[in-house]
């Protein structure tokens, strides 16, 4: 497992994943979880991800990252696409970046 660096919009996350893939899918499954909540005011998100040794390197400051846990993230957005798949049928079926309009 690797620590990655996420960084939303500025706001700072760390996640323990196998590889860089599993830190961009917790990432895009965050964003859309602070695009649903109201915490980020457009589609248009900017996303990074950084393994630590990436982070060092571009000499990126880690303030204060929250730490994500990834089967409990992809869950809550799976639990969000159960409950508006009972609203809106029709979207149930789309991918998590149509889902929420991220594009990483």
């Amino acid at each position: 497992m690797t620590e990655y660096l996420i960084i939303i919009e500025g706001e700072q996350f760390i996640v323990d994943v196998p590889h860089v893939l599993a830190a961009w899918e917790v990432a895009i499954a965050q964003a859309a979880l602070m695009l649903h909540e109201g915490q980020l005011r457009s589609g248009e998100v900017e996303i990074n991800v950084f393994s630590e040794r990436e982070a060092r390197r571009e000499g990126i400051p880690v303030i204060f990252p929250k730490r994500l846990d990834r089967l409990e993230t992809l869950k809550r957005v799976e639990d969000l696409r159960e409950e508006l798949r009972k609203v809106r049928p029709h979207e149930g079926q789309a991918t998590l970046e149509q889902f929420v309009g991220v594009k990483a």
